[in-house]
């Protein structure tokens, strides 16, 4: 398949295609500030292309430009929800106006659309949420991409929820990380009182269930998960430094 990724600089887009690259489609990556290198023995498979999501006309030319697709994956988003607050004109034009416009882009061009919203647009008091739960926001940044999802719903009308299996906190994370690269955890003290800032939900697990059914759920344990993050960086570091 030809898949087009948004967002593929970041965190979560550079981890998407890495995987579609290892299943052998072919990517093409939409950045908007910085390209990530790409190795020679898969230069064949990903390219990058710089377009600001937030132009119309550079969108619509550079989706006229790429020829057949198959899929769109939208991974590009505002995602602090602090800068949420004290840039809504910014968060709106990227995380609402721009998923508006790739989910008719991708419908011109007869593509799948996969939007990735968040677990944010729960207010954390019902868990485990199914993909038909009602919605209710607490911060500025839940309600943006809430927005966006209802504008990317109305070109791809499906909704499906896919989160770990473990429930845990930032908090458990944190020990996991911290034993896995020999920090003592003991050292680590978990803060229950309410964070700074934007408003927080409390837990926002989500029912997977309905892709579980489909047998399209596939769960990696946290700690596995962790620890291949973990040995990535470290790679990482060691091919920087030598």
């Amino acid at each position: 398949m030809r898949i087009v990724v948004t967002g593929s600089s970041g965190l979560l887009g550079r981890a998407v295609v890495r995987e579609f690259v290892a299943a052998g489609h072919t990517v093409v990556g939409l950045v908007f500030t910085r390209s990530p290198s790409v190795p020679d023995d898969v230069k064949q498979l990903v390219s990058y292309e710089r377009c600001d999501l937030t132009d119309a006309a550079a969108v619509e030319s550079l989706f006229a430009s790429l020829g057949a697709i198959d899929v769109v994956v939208h991974c590009a988003a505002e995602r602090q929800p602090d800068k949420c607050i004290n840039e809504p004109d910014r968060v709106r034009a990227l995380n609402v106006e721009a998923s508006e416009r790739l989910a008719k882009a991708a419908s011109a061009a007869n593509a799948w659309l996969l939007y990735v919203s968040t677990d944010y647009i729960f207010d954390g008091t019902a868990p485990p949420y199914k993909a038909n739960a009602t919605p209710n926001p607490l911060n500025a940044y839940g309600e943006a991409k809430l927005a966006g999802e209802v504008a990317a719903r109305a070109a791809k009308p499906d909704t499906f929820h896919l989160c770990g299996k473990e429930e845990v906190s930032k908090f458990d994370i944190a020990r996991s990380f911290a034993e896995l690269v020999g920090v003592d955890v003991g050292k680590l003290v978990a803060n229950s009182s309410e964070p700074s800032g934007a408003k927080r939900p409390q837990n926002t697990q989500l029912d997977c269930s309905a892709l579980e059914l489909m047998g399209l759920a596939r769960h990696t344990p946290l700690r596995e998960g962790l620890a291949s993050v973990v040995e990535h960086y470290q790679n990482h570091l060691k091919d920087k430094n030598n």
